[in-house]
């Protein structure tokens, strides 16, 4: 998953006592194996719904902290003037320059 190995075990406890996953077989830190279990799998299908994404973590985990945060405000929308500004440095042709509104 590309994530810490304490998230992961913390995330995969949280997940046993829920009853989504069983332990297969434990050994030393970061090998035990793990099973989903019937209602982990229709979690999973009703998660897989809202994104279908599946793989090691896209970002790293204190970029995605960081960002969280900002996420979650209420953006002010861009007005003609700024997109203009921002795009004035570069050479686009006429047609996206007023598909952007600019």
């Amino acid at each position: 998953m590309h994530l810490p190995w304490v998230i992961t075990a913390r995330t995969a406890r949280q997940l046993y006592r829920e009853k989504l996953i069983d332990i297969r077989s434990q050994g030393i830190p970061g090998s035990t194996r793990y099973s989903m279990l019937d209602h982990g799998w229709e979690r999973f299908d009703a998660s897989a719904t809202q994104c279908g994404y599946v793989g090691p973590a896209p970002v790293a985990l204190a970029d995605y902290s960081q960002m969280m945060p900002i996420t979650g405000r209420a953006l002010q929308a861009a007005s003609n003037d700024t997109v203009g500004k921002r795009f004035r440095d570069l050479v686009l042709p006429e047609s996206l320059l007023q598909t952007l509104g600019v």
